[in-house]
């Protein structure tokens, strides 16, 4: 049993990182059974969460993002018929590697298709230097924490998933990685409203072949 002197300070840290999430926009959290079995952790691994930055301090890309983290550009598939260019609509979605590979590239590519979306280039390299902007995205799709935290170092997917935020001039969407997908099927369904919710922010329509399922 944790000590009055590690209770004290599991809640200081966790009032200082509620402060980092206010201050990043997030006032209210909504709490599912998917989201509680995350946000349990130990005592220690409450004690060692980060601190707070101040108000002023800007947030820029990490240092360096991990060696596996990859991006690759996907636009609105022709056969949804939209009356705006596909290039308007361009998505960058960011993730680790192994999401893009096999059965978990499979799924990230059946969830695209079902919002509408298909891969026009194959995943690269992703660092701190790479200019998303010069692609030509409408929004950066990040897919799992690694990807997160590439934009928001101190962000984690189970606060941050399913809300837009502004990054760099860039606006950026969260949800999980298709590789924790097939770990923890239950995340399914919300990843699927994630993507609803992208598309309506993109004020595009879900594609035929959904709506007549």
């Amino acid at each position: 049993m944790a000590t009055n002197t590690q209770l004290i300070t599991v809640i200081d840290k966790l009032t200082e990182y509620l402060g980092v999430l206010k201050e990043d926009g997030i006032t209210a959290l909504e709490i599912d059974r998917t989201h509680l079995a995350g946000l349990t952790r130990s005592t220690a691994s409450a004690v060692d969460m980060p601190a707070p930055t101040s108000k002023t301090t800007k947030r820029p890309l990490r240092t360096q993002a991990p060696a596996d983290l990859r991006f690759a550009l996907a636009e609105r598939m022709a056969a949804c018929g939209d009356a705006t260019p596909s290039e308007l609509h361009r998505l960058v979605v960011v993730s680790d590697e192994k999401s893009f590979q096999e059965a978990p590239g499979d799924l990230l590519r059946n969830i695209l298709k079902a919002a509408g979306y298909e891969l026009i280039t194959e995943p690269a390299a992703f660092s701190e230097h790479i200019e998303l902007a010069s692609h030509a995205p409408r929004m950066a799709l990040l897919m799992g924490e690694p990807a997160l935290q590439a934009f928001r170092p101190r962000g984690t997917v189970l606060l941050a998933r399913g809300k837009f935020k502004e990054v760099d001039g860039m606006e950026t969407f969260c949800t999980f990685d298709t590789s924790y997908i097939e770990k923890q099927s239950s995340t399914k369904k919300a990843v699927w409203t994630d993507m609803q919710n992208l598309l309506k922010r993109l004020e595009l329509p879900l594609p035929d072949w959904v709506n007549k399922k």
